[in-house]
């Protein structure tokens, strides 16, 4: 016997006891302790899955397909998760009170503006308008893991002027 088949044999006498209200309990499940994208990630691959075994056959019944994954009320969508004003002054006196060399430069930069790691490393100095007070983001830097280079930033909107 393949190991297919082995596969396919197993779980064919567990899928028939498998009913909608028990993916709908798993999925809950796993949505209540992974991100909502794992929980996405796992249904796509059940339903997947199940579908497959209906063109084979195998079984007659999607029961996947109804399930739907909560949506997480407690999450902080689309809320921002920067620092508070009090954390943000507890960082500043911290970086005043050490040595003053370039990377606390590019710290304080990275907290003023919010400018990623990346855009911050690719920032030139045709990139900052001293007379309006902007910094233009055109470019961030990458990596793989023997080299760096220069790509765009991460989004289109990441195209920006940072104002004074």
């Amino acid at each position: 016997m393949t190991k297919a088949k082995k596969i396919v044999s197993r779980c064919e006498s567990c899928v028939n006891y498998v009913f909608d209200e028990d993916v709908q309990e798993w999925i809950t499940a796993i949505a209540s302790t992974h991100a909502r994208s794992t929980a996405c990630n796992s249904l796509r691959l059940l339903r997947g899955s199940l579908k497959y075994g209906m063109r084979k056959k195998w079984i007659d019944e999607n029961v996947a397909s109804w399930a739907k994954v909560p949506k997480n009320e407690d999450a902080n969508y689309g809320l921002p998760n920067s620092l508070t004003t009090k954390e943000r002054t507890r960082v500043l006196n911290t970086m005043n009170a050490s040595i003053d060399i370039p990377a606390m430069l590019a710290a304080k930069m990275a907290l003023y503006t919010g400018l990623r790691r990346g855009e911050l490393c690719a920032l030139k100095w045709k990139n900052v308008d001293f007379k309006s007070a902007t910094i233009r983001v055109e470019a961030a830097i990458g990596h793989t893991d023997n080299e760096f280079y220069i790509k765009g930033p991460k989004s289109i909107s990441s195209r920006r002027a940072i104002p004074n």
